[in-house]
């Protein structure tokens, strides 16, 4: 039986489990379970009707994007967002340095390795008070060699 859970670790710090440390709970995720490839360059002419394909091509970097829901009030909420989203950077004065974060989803059984894409600070309430906040985290993998089943 497959977990429907998200689990990062920061820096090559701890494994955290984020139902455990933030309530925050896997809503939504990519079907994506290998990277996709780079479009093979092409070159046609005027004068002949077919096209030439240079058929070598590599992996290409992408975004990786879930959607997380917290239950409880909008206070809560933003706190624990702000706390999750903070953990993800170090500070040098004015300059936020992105950390690096290997994301494990246990639901589709695959792992990676990113960085944090800035938060566009939405979030959405479903229900009353204390409905269901729902939020989108972006992670972007620029090498996507790292994409890989969860062993």
């Amino acid at each position: 039986m497959r977990d429907c859970r998200i689990k990062i670790k920061i820096d090559n710090g701890e494994l955290i489990d984020l139902v455990k440390q933030y309530d925050f709970h896997l809503l939504e995720s990519p079907a994506q379970i290998t990277p996709h490839i780079r479009e093979y360059d092409k070159q046609s002419y005027p004068e002949h009707s077919g096209e030439e394909i240079d058929r070598r091509t590599v992996y290409k970097p992408f975004d990786y994007k879930i959607s997380l829901g917290y239950w409880g009030s909008e206070e809560s909420a933003n706190e624990n967002i702000r706390d999750f989203f903070d953990s993800m950077f170090s500070k040098s004065g004015d300059i936020l340095i992105a950390k690096d974060i290997e994301l494990f989803n246990e639901y589709k059984n695959v792992k990676m390795i990113g960085i944090a894409e800035k938060w566009d600070e939405q979030t959405y309430r479903i229900a009353g008070e204390k409905g269901l906040i729902t939020f989108d985290f972006v992670l972007r993998v620029s090498d996507p060699m790292t994409l890989t089943d969860i062993k």
